[in-house]
């Protein structure tokens, strides 16, 4: 089921992004994040707008994923673009 995020899924979704830090290089960040850094990014994200949203394991009820979009880059010809993650 994807529903729209809520700040009690912050400690969920930093695992998940955690995970990714520590084994891969897509995230291009190098230090862990923890549940307040993931409120924040939460925060911003839907203060500017964009959709926020998670996928929830209609077994288990649980988080499994989530996916969000943002701003690309905030000059004029790119008002119309987002990023996706």
């Amino acid at each position: 089921m994807i529903r729209p995020v809520k700040q009690s899924d912050a400690a969920t979704i930093a695992d998940i992004y955690n995970h990714y830090i520590d084994e891969t290089i897509i995230t291009f960040e190098y230090d862990r994040v923890d549940e307040s850094e993931i409120r924040s990014r939460i925060d911003a994200t839907l203060d500017a707008g964009f959709p926020y949203i998670v996928y929830v394991d209609p077994k288990s009820d649980e988080v499994v994923g989530y996916a969000y979009a943002g701003q690309w880059r905030k000059r004029i010809a790119y008002r119309y673009v987002v990023e996706s993650a």
